[in-house]
């Protein structure tokens, strides 16, 4: 049974609610058990996490009624950014600050705001324009309220969230004497995938964000953000997992990067005077996808069967009892 625009908007926010609840019950639950139990926990709850940045911005590019398009792509990305320093910084400091303002909390509670609002008014209501001319004069032109929330969201990320994250980790290379600017370059390879994967998806020579290339149908933004979800869903946890065992931080992967990198280079061969058809593009990003998500489901399997092996436990099973 298919649900009305009211009650489709009005899930999404109950289940960002839920969403919101859920670390909260782990973290109760971990309380009571051994602490490298809590430490696996850990990892599965933060590569949930990562899974659920790109989707979550789906979800905000459905409510706000952009479809295949440029803002849409920046959805997809821009949650990328703060779970990413959150976790370099989590490797750095030992701890998950959270700030007044953060992701987890406020981010969400913004994001279902939006859901709720679309579901009153529809998810048109973010395309009115309103003039702001009198409020900022620098402001030339009326801007639509899907613009000012983009702002928004560009405020919250890079001057409220991303200084917090820094100013910690400087505090923490200070005190174990390690050098800052060698923290900060391993920022590095994750500004290179966020790039490439703009650079892909915004190229005017990509068809991604059409519906159809000619009379060959794609599922366009909705299967470039899956393969976001494959890559960057094994990239960030191995962060995690490389704090936790008090490993060198990760480099970029060659099965994380290539697959973006491919894509890039597809489409702007039209710069150099290679002419790529639609199609091309269309059936790359499937095999892209598909290998992806082998890859990123052969390394969650290992990773889970090392930490198994490790705790002499079976995952997401109970062990008969022994006499």
């Amino acid at each position: 049974m298919w649900l009305s625009t009211w009650e489709e908007y009005y899930t999404k926010g109950t289940l960002y609610l839920g969403y919101i609840n859920g670390p909260t019950e782990g973290i109760l639950i971990a309380v009571g058990v051994h602490l490298i139990s809590a430490l696996f926990g850990h990892v599965f709850d933060h590569g949930i996490d990562t899974l659920n940045c790109p989707l979550g911005g789906l979800v905000q590019v459905a409510s706000l009624g952009l479809g295949h398009s440029v803002n849409g792509a920046f959805f997809i990305l821009i949650g990328c950014i703060p779970m990413w320093l959150s976790t370099w910084e989590e490797y750095y400091t030992g701890t998950l600050y959270l700030g007044y303002i953060n992701g987890p909390t406020e981010g969400i509670l913004i994001a279902i705001g939006v859901h709720l609002i679309s579901a009153c008014f529809g998810p048109r209501v973010w395309h009115t324009t309103v003039d702001l001319s009198r409020f900022a004069p620098w402001v030339f032109r009326p801007v639509t309220l899907v613009e000012c929330f983009n702002i928004i969201v560009l405020l919250a990320v890079f001057v409220v969230h991303a200084p917090v994250c820094f100013a910690n980790v400087h505090a923490a290379c200070r005190s174990k004497g390690i050098s800052f600017t060698s923290a900060v370059s391993q920022n590095l390879s994750f500004g290179i995938y966020i790039g490439l994967c703009w650079f892909w998806i915004t190229s005017p020579y990509s068809s991604l964000l059409s519906f159809t290339s000619n009379s060959l149908p794609h599922g366009g933004l909705i299967e470039f953000t899956l393969l976001v979800v494959c890559t960057f869903g094994r990239m960030l946890p191995r962060v995690i997992i490389a704090h936790l065992t008090h490993g060198p931080f990760p480099t970029l992967l060659p099965s994380v990067i290539l697959p973006i990198l491919g894509g890039v280079f597809i489409v702007n061969l039209d710069r150099f005077g290679w002419h790529i058809t639609p199609e091309v593009e269309v059936w790359y990003l499937h095999a892209a996808l598909i290998y992806s998500f082998v890859s990123w489901q052969h390394w969650a399997i290992v990773a889970c069967l090392r930490f198994s092996n490790a705790l002499g436990i079976n995952c997401l099973t109970i062990k008969p009892k022994t006499t």
